[in-house]
């Protein structure tokens, strides 16, 4: 049978671990907020951009 110590232990080291992948889901989620905000800044410039070739072309 395992002793308090280790259990306490063991119990630490998965809250941690825990915690770990709850702050590496945040970091995800703003990584994928800040891409999602990136293509939609190169749509918007290549919609731009067609548009002033095509009144170029008027």
């Amino acid at each position: 049978m395992k002793d308090n110590k280790e259990i306490t232990y063991n119990k630490e080291k998965i809250i941690t671990f825990i915690d770990d992948i709850s702050l590496l889901q945040d970091k995800l989620q703003e990584e994928r907020d800040e891409f999602r905000a990136s293509c939609s800044l190169i749509r918007e410039s290549r919609n731009m951009m067609l548009y002033l070739d095509k009144e170029k072309v008027r």
